[in-house]
């Protein structure tokens, strides 16, 4: 058995050779190439500053190729059964309580008009970082072993680039992927439009923001059952920038307006929370379903 043909070309009619491949799995698009076919005469010119569309969308979308300026895109893809599983994994592997939980079915979102949002603020925020720094989360809650994200902690051990491009994460911008619970319709309304903040219905005890966790158990408690009895998650990336800490259950104080986000942890015995006050500062990537 062979796993691909090559059609030598060369040899027979002077021309090129060809590699088929029949199983996707088998090819990893490891870079874009841009190029301009120019005549003998034309002199090559250096790539604009600002290039036609931007060279960061997820190795691993479906429109990686496309232009997400125009015409643009919002589609919802189903993961293949392999990605469901490592998300099964991570579900599992950042519950505190409960379990073991079974992922019924996972989207990916790709929406151009969310992404370019996100990524614009992540280039502000990036300026921001170049004159001051932020600190990360176990450096805040004094835990510099332990005090990691654990949804990146996770995610880094599993290997999980086919699900989520961790090279592309900025950790000195406290770039995160987190939890945030729902229901069957809220899941899909913010994957269509975004977050809203102040629109919450459950718990605003940190004020108004999108309220996210690194521990699945945290964001199951707001979720709302489906028609079907499952319950709907969205992994989120999430830039915290300069997170405010405070280990009380409420806000105990004024939070300084270069604060980008709240680090919560309610007297260091219960679920980190991260509340980002921003919609634009967090990404809804995938739409996960849990039986």
């Amino acid at each position: 058995e062979r796993d691909s043909p090559l059609a030598d070309l060369a040899a027979s009619r002077n021309t090129f050779r060809e590699f088929v491949v029949y199983d996707a799995e088998q090819v990893y698009p490891e870079y874009v190439l841009l190029y301009k076919r120019l005549h003998q005469s034309e002199t090559p010119e250096p790539l604009p500053k600002e290039l036609p569309f931007l060279l960061e969308l997820p190795l691993y979308w479906k429109n990686v190729c496309e232009n997400p300026h125009s015409p643009g895109f919002r589609e919802h893809w189903l993961v293949k059964e392999k990605i469901r599983e490592l998300i099964e994994r991570l579900a599992n592997g950042t519950s505190s309580l409960g379990g073991p939980y079974t992922v019924a079915k996972v989207m990916r979102v790709e929406d151009s008009k969310l992404w370019l949002r996100y990524m614009e603020t992540k280039h502000q925020l990036t300026l921001e970082a170049q004159k001051t720094r932020f600190p990360p989360p176990n450096e805040l809650d004094g835990m510099p072993r332990s005090g990691h994200s654990l949804t990146g902690s996770i995610v880094q051990e599993f290997q999980g680039d086919e699900a989520i491009s961790v090279e592309t994460m900025s950790p000195g911008l406290n770039e995160l992927l987190l939890w945030h619970g729902t229901s069957e319709w809220g899941a899909k309304g913010i994957a269509s439009k975004g977050f809203r903040v102040g629109q919450a219905k459950h718990g605003r005890r940190f004020g108004d923001g999108v309220y996210l966790a690194e521990d699945l158990a945290k964001s199951l408690a707001y979720c709302n059952r489906g028609a079907n009895g499952h319950r709907y998650v969205l992994l989120c990336r999430a830039l915290c920038g300069n997170m405010y800490y405070t280990e009380s259950y409420g806000l105990d104080s004024i939070v300084p307006e270069d604060a980008h986000s709240i680090l919560a942890y309610p007297e260091r015995n219960s679920p980190r929370e991260f509340i980002v006050f921003n919609e634009s500062h967090v990404y809804p990537e995938y739409i996960i379903e849990f039986q």
